[in-house]
């Protein structure tokens, strides 16, 4: 199985609510702004290893529950081969919903896969 379908199955124990990809200007037109979209941040070489990087947005109409990061976190790396790097920063973003004042909550949270690459 590949490494993104593990993603989204992981993310749907917790969600049901979840797409891939940066653009989800019709996804909320669909659904609203309650979701999780994930993706392929990039990769970069080391000596010896390749280190990929990929990104789980929470979006919320209003705020994000307490509680729900932990349980995302949890579901990818008890359900993946992808860590939680130490240390990290986990920026909180916000944007208007459409051209009202309420506002919408967006978690950035990274994941990292390392392998071993003789390149």
């Amino acid at each position: 199985m590949s490494l993104l379908v593990d993603i989204r199955k992981s993310l749907e124990k917790v969600d049901k609510k979840v797409c891939y990809g940066k653009s989800f200007d019709d996804y909320v037109k669909e659904n609203g702004f309650d979701f999780i979209v994930f993706s392929r941040k990039g990769m970069k070489k080391s000596k010896r290893d390749v280190i990929r990087t990929f990104e789980v947005n929470i979006v919320r109409e209003n705020y994000i529950p307490e509680g729900l990061d932990i349980k995302i976190i949890k579901a990818i790396t008890e359900n993946t081969c992808l860590k939680f790097p130490n240390d990290q920063e986990m920026p909180y973003n916000y944007i208007r919903k459409g051209d009202t004042s309420d506002l919408v909550e967006i978690l950035t949270l990274t994941f990292v896969k390392t392998e071993t690459c003789l390149l």
